[in-house]
């Protein structure tokens, strides 16, 4: 990874932080309490089990929540000559509204209620904050920390270069921060202006995928069928999903380029018991499928999608048949 380009650090009093790309309200709910006596001062001792793989064998070691899956000054515009940090606060403050719509989400669960209901205003901070944790995370930043859009290899890099040549961006990092603050500063309206409002203010690819990360899935919550089993939380956690990925491969250089790319399910741990799904509305809807319409249009996008990929017929969810559905947005595993 590039280091911080000097040319773009301006002085600032402003002092250095440690940035979870997995909020602290996240971890504490995998954490436990090194000194449960000691109630004053119990963020700073709140602890996680992690698994080391850095050797030739794994280990279980004991980390702190405060220094755990984030990076120093990850969200932290260094062309700034004020207020580098806005970026962060501005990710603390979505923070906070959707860790009161996940706790709400997770309490009922613990209470054994069969129906988590939250309003409309809560789905949709909900559903910008599960975008934005994929979006924000340690891939993403690989995939913009460079000193040179020369340096920019991602698939879209073509798509990308054309973008900042009419934007006018300097550097690859400044179209990630510029994406980020523009979800996070928009108001996503019952009507659904918003959605012309993000293709028109963010880069394309990115403003798209964030449409069809909202609008083309519905949330699920998942559960352990199996009393001791638990959830893991990995680094790129926010950033896993379900679908096959086609692409080619350079013989000469050895370098995979995706070509067709299809999320049927998005996964996001919330807790060691509980995990939000988002299930892609192509795959069958016992609710719905009863329906010969929507069924047979349902069965032909789906065979649409999968005609994208290398191999269509192999382009299959391996979890279609997972027992949920719009209406009953619950599953065990």
């Amino acid at each position: 990874m590039a280091s911080t380009p000097t040319a773009r650090i301006q002085r600032s009093a402003e002092p250095s932080q440690y940035q979870h790309f997995i909020p602290r309200f996240i971890l504490n709910n995998f954490s436990y309490n090194r000194s449960p006596r000691n109630r004053r001062n119990q963020r700073a001792n709140n602890m996680l089990h992690t698994i080391d793989l850095s050797g030739p064998t794994a280990k279980v070691v004991d980390a702190s929540v405060a220094r755990t899956l984030g990076k120093v000054d990850m969200y932290r515009d260094f062309a700034k000559a004020k207020n580098q940090q806005g970026l962060e606060n501005q990710l603390a403050d979505l923070e906070r509204i959707a860790g009161r719509v996940v706790a709400k989400v997770r309490k009922g669960f613990e209470a054994g209620n069969k129906d988590v209901w939250i309003t409309r205003p809560e789905r949709d901070t909900l559903r910008k904050f599960l975008f934005i944790m994929k979006y924000r995370s340690s891939n993403m930043h690989k995939r913009f920390y460079h000193e040179t859009f020369e340096d920019y290899t991602a698939d879209d890099r073509e798509q990308l270069l054309e973008y900042v040549r009419e934007k006018g961006f300097d550097k690859p990092i400044d179209v990630w921060f510029d994406n980020i603050k523009a979800i996070l500063e928009l108001e996503m309206d019952p009507g659904g202006e918003w959605m012309k409002e993000i293709r028109k203010r963010a880069y394309p690819a990115d403003a798209e995928w964030f449409v069809h990360h909202t609008q083309s899935m519905y949330m699920a919550l998942c559960t352990p069928s199996e009393k001791g089993d638990e959830f893991l939380l990995t680094e790129n956690g926010y950033g896993i999903h379900e679908g096959p990925v086609s692409g080619q491969l350079d013989p000469s250089t050895g370098k995979f380029t995706a070509t067709s790319y299809t999320e049927y399910h998005v996964f996001a741990p919330i807790s060691p018991r509980l995990m939000i799904v988002l299930r892609s509305f192509l795959l069958p809807d016992p609710t719905e499928d009863n329906l010969q319409e929507i069924r047979e249009f349902r069965q032909t996008m789906y065979r649409n999608c999968g005609s994208l990929h290398n191999n269509p017929n192999e382009a299959n969810s391996i979890l279609a048949d997972l027992p949920i559905s719009k209406e009953a947005s619950a599953a065990r595993w």
